[in-house]
C-alpha cells in the first residue's frame, strides 16, 4: 500500500471510474465507492491488474446511513489522503483529508 489513498466516489462508471484509474497510475490506493457493487468489484479488479491496491465500499452520497460509517474521521490516520467526489450530488471536487 502506498502513503496516498483516494477515495472517489461515484468510481464505478463514468467520470468517477476513470479518475480512479488515473489516480492509480499516479500511485494513489483507492477506495472504489458507488452503490453500485458490482460494478464497484470491476473497477477494482482493473486497478488490481494494472498493479495497483484497491477496496470497495457500497456507498451512497444520498444516504445518511451509507455515509457516517465512511467519514474520514472514523478511520486510521493514515487511510486516505485525498476525497475525490464524482457523483450528481457533488460534482467533481476534491480535498485533502489531512
Amino acid at each position: 500500500m502506498s502513503n496516498r489513498v483516494a477515495f472517489v466516489t461515484g468510481a464505478s462508471r463514468g467520470i468517477g471510474r476513470a479518475i480512479a484509474l488515473t489516480l492509480s497510475r499516479a500511485g494513489f490506493d483507492i477506495v472504489v465507492a458507488s452503490p453500485e457493487v458490482e460494478n464497484n468489484e470491476a473497477v477494482a479488479a482493473e486497478i488490481r491488474a494494472g498493479n495497483g491496491e484497491a477496496m470497495t465500499l457500497d456507498f451512497d452520497v444520498t444516504s445518511v446511513d451509507s455515509v457516517k460509517p465512511a467519514s474520514p474521521r472514523r478511520w486510521p490516520k493514515r487511510a486516505a489522503s485525498t476525497f475525490w467526489s464524482t457523483t450528481p450530488a457533488s460534482p467533481a471536487t476534491a480535498w485533502p483529508c489531512a
